[in-house]
């Protein structure tokens, strides 16, 4: 990084930060009132430039791009991709300018204006093709697919696109990217609910395909899925045949990958949650709290993780009667709904659920009743087979915990067929084990007509 800034100055070029945040998110601002004003058009119609100085300079800003994103120093990224941007605006368009526009469009996404990141996303993709920017390609993908589509994509297709971002990465020789989409891809999958058996395989298989090539980089990130898969499928049991847990977590301190630490507190709040471990949820469900410290970009893993995280919250709420986690429960639902505004295919299920569990906690049965049912049938239409899941199985709980064993059992019968059919079969087992308590405790209150007072706790 030193030597490419280095040789920038010698080119003539400012590098200068630009100090402090809110001056960058004012510039940031700036800019995108200028671009919005052009067409697609009228960019995609830009000339060429021609002036060496000009495109070498362009070709150093973007190996920045990459340093950064590598050390998820999101300020420096944004900097330089605002320079990249007003560059081209100037001086025309070079095989570096997609890379710019598609980082610009990350930028948009950081200050909430979804719509306007997604368009210069999609042009990014366009001028790649235009202009045939092959090399920059996969990188592109990555970005705009991974860290800007979900506001407005699904997520099943957002994988998909991730595939071929690692086609083209590996078409190319680039490594770094095409390793990348191939990590996002099985993020997505796991996300929206592909199936868990294929994830792990698949993560396991491509993991020792990325240790035969002595590319270790990447192993950590893919490691965490193979290992909530795993876990989901075989229980909190079965030792880890990837990476250790607490490895993973050494070295992401080590390298101070903020990143990759987010990543991994996010998967094990899910993990903690699907498992209905309270005192690991208690050290970890503060998700939003480190969005708020880290600079790492947002991404389906971390939103999501902050729906687990409300999710976690009103439970613990019901069990502590501690109103911290009903306000931290409300600060997440919150998050949810703004980003859900732009994507109701990925994120209308996960506002329902939310505000089923938040109108449980506050008593308001029947409203929750009515909120669970339209979480259940969002999660179904939009293919979120594990997330129908959850929400038949937080219905469940609710009707047992109110003296209605019948409901629940049936509540409890449609999660364990979403769960097996995800693949998730220590989630199906264990939930199986409830329902058979409740089942037993239907029939014995069936014997005993006179008995209203049994209480069903099982979670």
């Amino acid at each position: 990084i030193h030597y490419v800034l280095s040789v920038l100055n010698e080119l003539g070029e400012d590098t200068t930060p630009i100090g402090e945040e809110t001056q960058l998110i004012d510039r940031i601002r700036s800019i995108m009132n200028s671009i919005a004003s052009f067409p697609d058009e009228t960019i995609l119609s830009f000339k060429m430039a021609e002036r060496k100085q000009f495109i070498c300079c362009m070709n150093l800003y973007s190996e920045l791009l990459y340093l950064y994103h590598l050390t998820a120093e999101t300020k420096k990224l944004f900097e330089v991709t605002l320079t990249m941007v007003q560059l081209t605006m100037k001086n025309g368009l070079t095989v570096y300018s997609p890379a710019s526009f598609a980082n610009f469009g990350l930028a948009a996404v950081a200050v909430g204006n979804y719509e306007l990141g997604y368009r210069l996303g999609s042009l990014a993709l366009k001028l790649s093709q235009r202009i045939n920017a092959a090399e920059s390609a996969s990188n592109i993908m990555a970005v705009v697919k991974w860290f800007i589509a979900w506001a407005f994509e699904p997520l099943q297709s957002i994988s998909e696109s991730l595939e071929i971002g690692y086609n083209l990465g590996n078409q190319t020789g680039d490594v770094y990217s095409a390793i990348m989409n191939k990590n996002f891809s099985f993020s997505a999958m796991f996300l929206s609910g592909k199936n868990l058996v294929f994830v792990r395989n698949q993560t396991a298989a491509f993991i020792k395909e990325l240790r035969r090539r002595k590319q270790e980089w990447c192993v950590n990130a893919l490691a965490i899925t193979h290992s909530i898969s795993s876990a989901l499928i075989e229980g909190l049991g079965v030792p880890w045949s990837i990476e250790n847990e607490d490895t993973i977590s050494a070295q992401g301190k080590k390298r101070n990958n903020k990143a990759l630490l987010l990543n991994y507190r996010c998967h094990q709040l899910m993990k903690a949650l699907f498992f209905r471990l309270d005192d690991k949820i208690r050290s970890t469900a503060c998700i939003l709290d480190e969005l708020t410290l880290t600079e790492a970009p947002l991404r389906p893993t971390f939103i999501v993780a902050v729906f687990f995280e409300g999710l976690a919250c009103y439970r613990m709420e019901r069990k502590s009667r501690d109103k911290k986690w009903m306000t931290r429960g409300g600060t997440a639902l919150s998050f949810i709904k703004t980003i859900g505004q732009s994507s109701p295919w990925n994120f209308e299920n996960k506002m329902f659920l939310l505000e089923a569990e938040k109108m449980y906690t506050i008593g308001a049965f029947q409203q929750s009743k009515e909120l669970y049912e339209k979480a259940i049938l969002s999660a179904k239409t939009h293919k979120f087979i594990h997330e129908e899941a959850l929400s038949h199985e937080l219905a469940g709980f609710m009707h047992l915990e109110n003296q209605m064993p019948r409901e629940a059992v049936e509540y409890f019968a449609e999660a364990v067929s979403c769960y097996t059919n995800w693949g998730a079969l220590a989630l199906a087992n264990q939930l199986d084990s409830v329902a058979n308590k409740a089942r037993g405790a239907l029939v014995t209150n069936s014997l005993q007509p006179n008995d209203h007072n049994s209480n069903f706790q099982f979670s």
